[in-house]
């Protein structure tokens, strides 16, 4: 893994030289087949890369994939062209393999993997989008508490309130909740 994240980034410096926009599609983060992500990096490659959005779908934690978001992604290089954009998948939740904390274990490797491949100073915003949204507000607000690596999170179209009918009614989808 560690050849593998040298040779990532020797192979990132080398064509930001030559190209003017580059995406790195299917970059493994883990070991597990979902964990993948597309790479965007900046246009301008007199930008030094220590800013960063996390992108995370969404599709009720048991579907979805990265490229359900890239007509954000296209949005936000238009409007953050600085930052690099990791448009990750994560791991699916089924009835057979429980869906949490595995997504949020996914999201802290993500961002190691980040870390040591570009910079240890980056700093993180998280993008999610609807069960992605929630995620990034679990992760930032709860599991980031100690190291704070996230400096902003965008929830969009997030629920919040797990309580209501739709979750508790499709407990086979989702995790255990006591309350409903």
């Amino acid at each position: 893994m560690k050849n593998l994240i040298a040779f990532l980034g020797c192979s990132i410096v080398i064509l930001l030289g030559v190209v003017e926009s580059l995406v790195v599609l299917d970059v493994p983060y883990g070991e597990h087949e979902d964990q993948i992500l597309h790479l965007h990096i900046p246009d301008d490659d007199s930008i030094r890369l220590n800013k960063i959005l996390i992108m995370l779908h969404g599709g009720a934690w048991w579907m979805g994939r990265k490229e359900d978001l890239n007509p954000h992604v296209a949005v936000i290089r238009e409007k953050l062209p600085d930052y690099a954009i990791a448009n990750m998948n994560y791991q699916l939740g089924s009835a057979e393999s429980p869906r949490f904390p595995k997504q949020l274990d996914d999201i802290k490797a993500v961002i190691a993997f980040l870390k040591s491949s570009f910079t240890s100073d980056l700093s993180i915003a998280v993008f999610g989008n609807s069960a992605g949204a929630l995620l990034a507000l679990l992760y930032s607000y709860r599991w980031d508490e100690a190291s704070r690596d996230v400096k902003a999170v965008i929830s969009h179209v997030g629920p919040v309130d797990l309580m209501v009918d739709f979750y508790c009614k499709n407990l086979s989808r989702t995790h255990s909740l006591s309350n409903c």
